[in-house]
């Protein structure tokens, strides 16, 4: 399930109007699957270090890194989809948008 905003909410690939927009969230949900994978395995570090795995700090530290990163883009992907699909009418036309006056 994806919220574009504006009361819509797709629930299936033919939601979709447009063939870019369903590779873009096919990024997005490989994009959240991979943070998943990050956060479980960061969370195994984190039990070990506890635990008394201190060799683990620098890798706990670098994780943590890469998950805020992964993050931001799953966020920046999050926004291409809506940015793809949300513009368009129920017939795949993009829509015109204006912003501060000027028309993109």
């Amino acid at each position: 399930m994806f919220a574009l905003g504006q009361g819509r909410v797709y629930t299936s690939w033919d939601d979709f109007k447009s063939p870019r927009a369903r590779k873009l969230m096919k990024r997005y949900i490989d994009g959240k699957k991979h943070l998943d994978n990050q956060l479980a395995a960061l969370e195994k570090m984190r039990r070990q270090y506890r635990d008394g795995d201190t060799s683990l700090k620098t890798s706990i530290l670098n994780m943590e890194v890469e998950i805020d990163n992964e993050r931001a883009a799953l966020k920046k992907a999050a926004n291409d989809v809506i940015a793809e699909d949300g513009m368009r009418d129920d017939s795949g036309r993009k829509l015109k948008t204006e912003i501060n006056n000027q028309s993109y």
